[in-house]
């Protein structure tokens, strides 16, 4: 008794660690990309550049002009670019659970009991035969 209690399993560190990955992932994968966020930055972003195209009261202003679409070209970049990411994250999550699936769990149980049953039927044909 006393001999295997220092004894650790030395797959149960890597078995935990893909649990958790894989708990993880199905968190991830629950999400939605934020559609919300990725237009309010586009729709700032454009404003910030008819702003500066504009230029307000005194007519046109090169300084105010590039700075307004400086700004809204960089807003909506990082609304599209983060929009993206979230979306190959959430991709990422859902392919780690299927591929951290086992195969055994995959399939449908109405096609596995009719295989099933032809299979015994198959058996039950030859058997007779003998």
């Amino acid at each position: 008794m006393g001999e295997n209690q220092g004894q650790q399993n030395p797959g149960a560190g890597t078995d935990y660690a893909r649990r958790m990955r894989l708990e993880r992932a199905k968190q991830t994968a629950a999400q939605t990309p934020s559609t919300g966020a990725l237009i309010l930055k586009v729709a700032i972003g454009a404003l910030f550049i008819v702003v500066g195209a504009t230029g307000g009261d005194e007519g046109f202003n090169l300084t105010v002009f590039l700075t307004g679409l400086v700004i809204g070209i960089a807003l909506i970049a990082w609304g599209i670019l983060g929009y993206r990411q979230q979306k190959k994250q959430i991709e990422d999550a859902r392919l780690d659970i299927v591929l951290s699936t086992p195969l055994e769990t995959l399939g449908n149980p109405e096609i596995d009991a009719l295989a099933k049953k032809y299979d015994e039927a198959e058996a039950g044909k030859t058997d007779s035969s003998k």
